[in-house]
């Protein structure tokens, strides 16, 4: 037997909460993965979600933990990094925003996330012209396990952004 890390902890917190809503029927789960780097002793645990009423693939939410070797190590060794997580939102929108809207979800989620995280928006355009817009929030600080409850309560607000910028997105 091992003893989990702190990044173990707070990415089976994150699992659990994100597969609630999943039960629920507030979300639908499309992708969850957890890698390893061999090469630098890193770890990153994503889940990508859409909202339940999405059967068009218009929205998407990944969800992103992750951890460097420093976080890791902070643990047995003293270092002036503390053990825990990075987390990472990232909304992902299928389809062309007009202005207002863009400027509409920005400030939606600034008010939310206010002060907690970066956000920056970005477009991609593909090869094929396919849109794609990117809402990308960071967390200034990391989780750690002194800090583990505020998971549940961004897990509730991630389920309530993502169904709030699906429907403003319908509505377009």
């Amino acid at each position: 037997m091992f003893d989990p890390t702190a990044y173990e902890n707070i990415k089976v917190v994150l699992e659990g909460e994100v597969y609630d809503h999943d039960l629920k029927n507030e979300i639908h789960v499309l992708e969850r993965n957890d890698w390893v780097n061999l090469a630098d002793l890193s770890r990153k645990f994503q889940m990508i979600l859409a909202a339940r009423s999405d059967k068009q693939g218009l929205v998407q939410c990944n969800v992103e933990l992750t951890a460097d070797f420093q976080q890791l190590a902070a643990e047995w060794f003293p270092l002036k990094k503390e053990s825990g997580a990075n987390f990472m939102i990232t909304f992902t929108i299928s389809t062309p925003l007009n202005e207002i809207l863009q400027k509409r979800l920005t400030k939606l989620l600034n008010q939310q996330f206010q002060h907690r995280f970066t956000c920056d928006f970005f477009v991609k355009i593909s090869s094929e012209e396919q849109i794609q817009s990117y809402f990308q929030l960071k967390k200034l600080q990391p989780i750690t396990e002194k800090s583990i409850e505020i998971v549940a309560l961004l897990t509730e607000q991630v389920v309530e952004i993502l169904q709030e910028i699906y429907r403003l997105v319908v509505q377009q």
